[in-house]
């Protein structure tokens, strides 16, 4: 880390950020689970069994300010939608904006708001 953080100087960036692994298999535990507690987005809550460190609340703000656009053109809700599962749209066919304020974009939206935990893709998020 901190030879990313001499990097990231050298090169004027705005700023840095270090994200937390996420893994799929993180209940059982994982050989690739940091034991730095402060990295870790996990929390051990007996014996072998963790859980995201985080409260899940029925928001998230990504949802509003950040695009993610995928490799094939798709506008996914974020990062965490690695398979682009709930693609809004693609930019090939429509514009940003058509893509951004469609009835999918906010229905999805919608459906985060009032039940965050119905995605399994939220329910290993540490957004806000």
């Amino acid at each position: 880390m901190k030879e990313m953080k001499i990097l990231a100087k050298s090169l004027k960036a705005d700023r840095l950020v270090f994200k937390s692994a996420q893994l799929y298999d993180f209940e059982n535990g994982n050989d690739l689970l940091t034991s730095i507690e402060k990295y870790s987005r996990y929390k051990k809550i007996n014996e072998g069994s963790y859980k995201v460190k985080s409260a899940l609340p029925n928001h998230c703000s990504r949802l509003w300010s950040a695009a993610v656009i995928s490799s094939k053109g798709d506008l996914i809700p974020c990062c965490y939608d690695k398979d682009g599962t709930h693609s809004f749209g693609n930019l090939a066919d429509r514009s940003f904006g058509s893509v951004w304020h469609s009835s999918k974009a906010n229905e999805f939206r919608m459906s985060v708001l009032s039940n965050r935990k119905q995605h399994e893709m939220c329910r290993n998020c540490t957004g806000k």
